[in-house]
């Protein structure tokens, strides 16, 4: 069975709205599609996901958020602090040294200039774990 809203949006307001959902950063999604939701009352959340594209429980999320305001945890950033991907050093400390190890006898360089350097390695090979012996 197709779902149906009965207060449902003209197709041309509809795509408005995917339209402008889809420009806005993460956290502003979560609360247009909350702020939408709630204007619709009963089976809005439903409906917004559908209309959106979007899981419910994102709607939800940002019906907590709209709740929170002012006192946002996240501030002005898209993501609460510790959300996203831990940095690469922080998952492997001795990647750095590592990599410097790598390099140590296959760069070359400008002697004016300490800051720029190149190597004949690909990343394939810095990333292998033989590429600290030195060919001949």
């Amino acid at each position: 069975m197709a779902f149906h809203f009965r207060n449902a949006y003209p197709p041309d307001i509809e795509e408005l709205l995917r339209h402008d959902y889809q420009s806005l950063s993460e956290k502003d999604r979560r609360r247009f599609a909350a702020l939408e939701a709630i204007k619709l009352g009963h089976g809005g959340t439903e409906y917004i996901a559908h209309v959106l594209d979007c899981d419910p429980k994102t709607i939800r999320d940002g019906m907590r958020e709209l709740q929170q305001l002012p006192d946002d945890p996240a501030g002005p950033r898209v993501r609460k602090p510790g959300g996203g991907r831990k940095k690469t050093e922080t998952q492997h400390p001795d990647l750095i040294d590592h990599v410097q190890r790598t390099l140590e006898n296959r760069t070359a360089g400008d002697p004016m200039r300490h800051d720029l350097v190149w190597t004949d390695l690909t990343p394939e090979r810095l990333s292998a774990p033989c590429a600290t012996k030195t060919s001949a």
